[in-house]
């Protein structure tokens, strides 16, 4: 249950900070996507039910502090929980090779998919060799940082309460 928390605090944090981060560092080199593995996460340790209206929810928040278009991300991140759902069937999320692969496939599909749709409405994006090799850089490193976060949030649920 801790890890439920901390995983929506810190995904907030995420959300309301990640512009100001992505300004100060130049163009989302390497775009670490914390809300990705925090879908993996919850679907893995908390069910279907939480990781969706996880993904969800902080979709429509990152397009209403975004000013973008209003559930584009949302339906992104519900494309990833899905992704995820559907891979789960074939790969293992509690090992630490099937989270890479995972956490790094869902994060490329969305960031392709979210070129795609921005092509179909003609907002003069292009999906370049070089678009590709960053975004799948940007993966890979989403899925090595997933596997020392599920660690880390497994021992944060199983640690001890202490009463007063």
């Amino acid at each position: 249950m801790i890890a439920l928390v901390i995983a929506w605090v810190i995904s907030l944090f995420y959300v309301l900070n990640k512009g100001n981060l992505i300004n100060s560092r130049g163009p989302g080199f390497l775009d670490i996507d914390l809300v990705t593995i925090f879908i993996c996460y919850l679907l893995v340790r908390h069910g279907s039910t939480a990781a969706l209206i996880f993904a969800f929810v902080q979709g429509i928040l990152i397009d209403v502090f975004s000013a973008g278009l209003l559930g584009l991300t949302a339906l992104l991140y519900l494309i990833c929980f899905f992704s995820v759902y559907l891979g789960c069937r074939f790969l293992d999320l509690l090992s630490p090779r099937g989270q890479l692969i995972l956490v790094a496939s869902a994060v490329f599909l969305r960031r392709i998919i979210f070129v795609l749709i921005l092509e179909a409405f003609s907002l003069r994006v292009t999906l370049s060799g070089s678009s590709i090799a960053l975004f799948a850089m940007s993966a890979i490193s989403t899925g090595i940082i997933a596997v020392p976060v599920f660690v880390i949030f497994d021992r944060l649920e199983r640690a001890p309460v202490r009463r007063m």
